[in-house]
């Protein structure tokens, strides 16, 4: 493996090969539509979601690693097929858990019929969860009162701007910014990336 690094960017040109592992959710199962959803085309916020298939960089071990899912089938028969480059089992582990792998739904009742109507339709439906409390607690930050889209594209410009990333197997990966990184940034330059003064102030 080589490894060409400057700043908070590395290309990386391997020949070995992903390992595919399998993942089986306990039925009902649902994610892809808040993907598709907390998703910009062509944009990382740090993950990219196209085709079913979400991919970003993840830090496992003290290490940066690639990680790939493809959300194979959900409902009464998921299947998730996770491609991963390096640290298999503590990987797979932090896949499982933005993926809400372990999340029990099925004791979850409501008093309210319009409630009891949208958990049948949504069947199985959880949401992901961020990697590291650090970069929930921003994107919190960042969605608070303004629409959705224009806090996605926020998050696309400061991941791109001040994120790890990765080029592999010919495509870029990202990952969200670490907080020492975004420590180093002065509010002014952090309201480059469209963020009001008192969200770059918390």
């Amino acid at each position: 493996m080589l490894i060409y690094g400057y700043d908070n960017f590395r290309f990386m040109a391997s020949n070995v090969d992903p390992v595919e592992v399998i993942i089986r959710p306990k039925p009902p199962y649902s994610i892809s539509l808040h993907f598709r959803r907390f998703s910009l085309k062509g944009r990382p916020v740090p993950y990219f979601y196209e085709k079913n298939t979400y991919r970003r960089l993840v830090r496992v071990g003290g290490e940066v690693v690639p990680i790939e899912v493809e959300i194979v089938s959900e409902g009464m028969e998921p299947m998730l097929k996770v491609k991963v480059w390096e640290n298999k089992e503590k990987t797979v582990e932090v896949v499982r858990h933005i993926f809400n792998i372990d999340l029990d739904l099925s004791n979850i009742r409501f008093n309210d019929d319009f409630l009891d109507m949208l958990v049948n339709k949504y069947l199985g439906l959880r949401p992901p969860k961020s990697p590291t409390l650090f970069e929930a607690l921003v994107k919190s930050i960042i969605n608070q009162q303004i629409n959705l889209r224009l806090a996605l594209t926020m998050t696309a410009n400061l991941v791109e701007k001040y994120g790890y990333r990765e080029i592999y197997g010919g495509r870029m990966f990202y990952d969200f910014p670490t907080p020492e990184k975004l420590a180093e940034v002065s509010v002014n330059e952090l309201r480059k990336c469209g963020l009001s003064r008192r969200k770059c102030e918390y």
